[in-house]
């Protein structure tokens, strides 16, 4: 079975600002693997 998710715009600057936050309290590297750990959880919970 196959879902199509959406994120929304807002979602998508909620992101950012984590992003911000972390690349700014620790780097990069860390903001990206926060990021991709949210979106992969998110995904995760939508298709199942």
């Amino acid at each position: 079975m196959a879902y199509r998710v959406e994120i929304l715009p807002t979602a998508w600057e909620d992101l950012k600002c984590i992003e911000d936050w972390y690349t700014i309290q620790f780097d990069v590297e860390t903001a990206l693997m926060v990021s991709d750990h949210i979106l992969n959880t998110t995904l995760i919970r939508e298709t199942c």
